[in-house]
């Protein structure tokens, strides 16, 4: 969109006063813009959606404090982000329009008198608060003056400077252990690497935080193996007590008592249902006259199929064995 930009020169003096905390107040010194926007609309329509837009280079940093201003040296905070490393921060604008002067005492002309106090006493409020600040904070400048070095001694130490950005963002780790205490009048050079020393000794007592973290996630995930393990061999002998293995035997001597059931089974269906043609009519005289207990009539040729019925029930038994025991090493006693 297109603004008007100025900016307002209040010295060195002034202090833009930003509270943090029922007891912490910041003070904030440095340039400062005035932007004006103006929305045109027709026929009471909203204004197009704005947008926010915050983009960082490569190995520099900064922090975004979006609020209010509530008096001319004071800016009420409501949102704040580091943006850092190339990030790009899209922030929608909600608008919300406020009637101009004639428009609004129009409004309120055939109120009473009471009703017109409270609208102007609401009206003033939203005025109060209508004025949208952005506040753009420097990290590395800062960094350098809670650490007790020069203003420019991290220019070059791009790598010390991640590193400190990553112990105050990721591990709130506080700067009275990476500042330097030593003499003041001492060179940058000498700061700088006292600081470096300070980072050394944070570094690894969080890697050695994180490989005790690493060792007791092993010994976690050892003990959950073990676990899983037994209850396998619980649900194995679970298996074999409702296949009947008998103490010295396994899958192997089970699949050979079944496939000789099978086959004296397999016999003795065909020896009952008869040869050729008209055997066929004598065994079911037979099975009519001396009915086998629990089995039920059969006629014809009904023999030959239940003979064939019990052979595929049989290959299926074995196939299940077979696969049981392949699955499962043959226990020694």
């Amino acid at each position: 969109v297109h603004a008007l930009s100025r900016r307002l020169d209040f010295g060195d003096d002034r202090a833009l006063k930003v509270p943090v905390g029922a007891a912490t107040v910041l003070e904030c010194r440095g340039e400062t813009y005035a932007h004006c926007y103006v929305a045109r609309t027709f026929a009471g329509a909203r204004p197009a959606p704005l947008a926010l837009v915050a983009t960082a280079r490569q190995f520099s940093s900064f922090i975004l404090v979006l609020g209010t201003l509530s008096a001319a040296d004071e800016f009420e905070p409501a949102h704040a982000i580091v943006v850092k490393n190339k990030d790009e921060v899209l922030v929608p604008l909600g608008l919300d329009p406020l009637p101009a002067p004639k428009a609004f005492r129009d409004a309120i002309e055939s109120l009473s008198e009471e009703q017109q106090t409270f609208c102007k006493a609401f009206r003033q409020m939203q005025l109060a608060s209508s004025l949208f600040g952005i506040l753009v904070v420097q990290v590395k400048p800062q960094v350098e003056a809670v650490l007790n070095l020069p203003p420019g001694a991290l220019t070059k130490e791009i790598q010390l400077t991640a590193d400190l950005m990553d112990y105050f963002l990721k591990y709130h780790v506080p700067t009275d252990l990476l500042s330097y205490d030593g003499d003041a009048a001492a060179a940058a050079d000498e700061k700088v690497a006292a600081v470096r020393d300070h980072a050394a000794k944070i570094k690894a007592t969080i890697d050695e935080a994180q490989k005790r973290d690493i060792e007791e996630k092993k010994r976690q995930a050892a003990a959950a193996v073990l676990d899983s393990v037994a209850a396998y061999e619980e649900d194995d002998n679970d298996e074999e007590e409702c296949w009947g293995a008998t103490p010295g035997g396994d899958a192997n001597d089970m699949l050979e008592s079944i496939s000789t059931a099978g086959a004296a089974f397999g016999a003795t269906s065909m020896k009952r249902g008869g040869g050729g043609g008209g055997g066929g009519r004598g065994g079911a005289m037979r099975r009519k006259s001396a009915p086998t207990r629990g089995m039920p009539m059969a006629k014809g040729r009904a023999a030959p199929q239940m003979a064939y019925d019990a052979e595929r029930k049989l290959a299926a038994t074995q196939m299940r064995v077979r696969g049981i025991s392949a699955s499962r090493p043959r226990r020694r006693r």
